[in-house]
């Protein structure tokens, strides 16, 4: 029986470089389109006026259509509730605060009406802290597209504070939005009203004091 000639390996090179050629593919492709994701740290720090500073810091992974973060925290009250909000610049190259900064945009651009900066801002997640030392480590993750149904909208088409602008981060925008993290407190942990405090903006309050208490702002990325 005749014995099948191996396949050389320059020849099985040309072969792939065929393929590669025929599905229009370049090597250097993956390279053109930029990273799959980037990261971020940046600390947190004490808003206007704060009753609750706190010491940490807000880690953030992107990718074209999805943003993660990691909120690492401690110091705040203890046993007490807060809730995460979201504020997503999708055109931060818009905003007028800080034009030549690195975090070009403010409140003032959020709730600008026109919003040129296709602004909005909606709750994200929502923790407790523990009895001794007010520390928190929680996961957030913002898709590309329109908020989860009934989540509380701040700013935005159809929000508290409507500015016309489609609320979320834009289809394939992940990388381009300007994005503040802001940590909202909701006093002492009450078990009868635990979910007004962990999802509405005033949930709680009164009797307790709701308030802004620390932020960490993240420019948009060059991928």
């Amino acid at each position: 029986m005749r014995r099948l000639t191996s396949i050389r390996p320059w020849t099985l090179f040309g072969l792939l470089l065929i393929a590669v050629s025929v599905l229009g593919i370049s090597p250097q492709s993956e390279a053109q389109e930029g990273p799959k994701q980037t990261f971020q740290i940046m600390a947190l720090h004490p808003t206007p006026g704060s009753i609750d500073p706190a010491t940490g810091a807000i880690r953030l992974t992107r990718t074209r259509n999805e943003i993660w973060a990691s909120v690492l925290v401690t110091d705040l009250d203890p046993n007490s509730a807060f809730t995460m909000w979201g504020v997503i610049f999708n055109r931060p190259e818009e905003c007028i605060t800080n034009p030549a900064g690195p975090v070009r945009c403010s409140m003032l651009d959020l709730a600008a009406v026109p919003n040129p900066a296709r602004a909005s801002a909606f709750n994200v997640g929502a923790f407790v802290t523990g009895a001794v030392n007010g520390t928190a480590n929680v996961s957030l993750h913002i898709r590309s597209g329109a908020p989860p149904e009934g989540i509380f909208l701040l700013f935005g088409e159809g929000a508290l504070n409507d500015n016309g602008v489609k609320p979320g981060l834009h289809e394939g925008n992940g990388f381009g939005a300007e994005v503040h993290l802001v940590i909202r407190t909701h006093g002492a942990i009450m078990p009868g009203s635990i979910t007004q405090q962990l999802g509405v903006l005033n949930g709680g309050c009164p009797p307790s004091t709701c308030a802004n208490v620390d932020s960490a702002a993240f420019p948009s990325v060059t991928p």
